[in-house]
């Protein structure tokens, strides 16, 4: 098992400098590794409009974040 958080980015933006990525594609890359993917709500924020910097001040860290568990099915 294993756990990925990351900042939500939305589509369309450049989220490589926003330090975001969405959430599909996470969940796309995983699922092409063979794994199971379930999903979290426990980090989401919807005051954060995913249009900011991670790092700027004005989030103060209270960013949008998503969490996944990846399970690996026995072979």
């Amino acid at each position: 098992m294993i756990g990925i958080s990351d900042h939500v980015g939305s589509a369309g933006r450049d989220n490589a400098d926003l330090h975001r990525m969405e959430i599909q594609q996470a969940v796309t890359l995983a699922e092409e590794a063979g794994f199971i993917v379930q999903q979290s709500e426990l980090l989401r924020n919807p005051a954060d409009d995913h249009s900011r910097s991670i790092f700027d001040p004005r989030l103060a860290r209270n960013t949008d974040r998503f969490l996944l568990r990846l399970i690996k099915p026995d072979l």
